[in-house]
Parts: structure tokens; sequence; C-alpha cells
């Protein structure tokens, strides 16, 4: 069977729509991050796709954190 592989996109995507089903909302990890609700609207609906610094800092906002694992 093949190691299914994740795309850090869709993993940040999936943990932001989490922490909404949680109660935090758009405005919220906006505000954290510095981000506008704009910005972070367009990222979720794929308009858009944040550099890895962006990326950290949405993470740490919904208590999540980024590791990136070299498997060769």
């Amino acid at each position: 069977m093949a190691k299914q592989t994740t795309n850090i996109v869709d993993e940040l995507r999936r943990a932001i729509r989490q922490a909404e089903k949680a109660g935090t909302t758009r405005y919220v990890i906006a505000k954290q991050t510095g981000l506008s609700q704009a910005m972070l609207s367009r990222f979720m609906v794929a308009q858009n796709v944040p550099n890895m610094d962006t990326a950290q800092r949405i993470a740490r906002a919904i208590g999540k954190r980024i590791i990136l694992v070299d498997y060769t």
C-alpha cells in the first residue's frame, strides 16, 4: 500500500475549519495573525497560498504547529 502524503495547505485549511467549528472566528484568526479577513477568506477558497511564515502564524493562532519532515 502506498503511503499517503499530505499537503500543508490542505491540512491548514482543514485545521482552520476545525477551529471554526470549535468557535474560533476568522476575525479572531485574522486579528492574531495580522492578516485581513479578506486575505484569510481567499486562502480558504484556494485563491491564494500563504508563504511559510504566514502559514506558521495562522497555525499558531489556532493552536497548531507546522512540522516539516524530510523522508529522504
